[in-house]
């Protein structure tokens, strides 16, 4: 099946966004008559973050924290979370039964 995979940050704002993605999502696999794939929320955060899963009735969503990524070698940029909460989450995360098509 399908999972879904998407890159932010540990903010308030980012959390609205979510909801609003994950809402979005789940509506139009639904209105199809389509199995709701799993999505995951890659997010960077340097501190700890209480919240967890901020939409617990949407069973197929879930949540990897990261550290962040987005400065290296001194250069900042957020972009670089990008590919490094893909890595993190590859490593860390639950990947169990996934095939890969990047």
């Amino acid at each position: 099946g399908v999972h879904i995979l998407f890159s932010t940050e540990c903010t308030d704002y980012m959390d609205w966004q979510t909801a609003g993605l994950i809402h979005s999502l789940k509506t139009v696999y639904e209105d199809h008559g389509l199995e709701v794939p799993r999505a995951t929320r890659l997010m960077a955060c340097d501190r700890p973050w209480p919240n967890g899963n901020v939409l617990p009735e949407y069973e197929f969503f879930h949540v990897h924290v990261h550290p962040p990524f987005n400065v290296q070698d001194g250069d900042a940029y957020a972009p670089y979370n990008k590919p490094g909460s893909l890595m993190h989450w590859l490593e860390h995360g639950n990947t169990t039964g996934t095939q890969w098509v990047i």
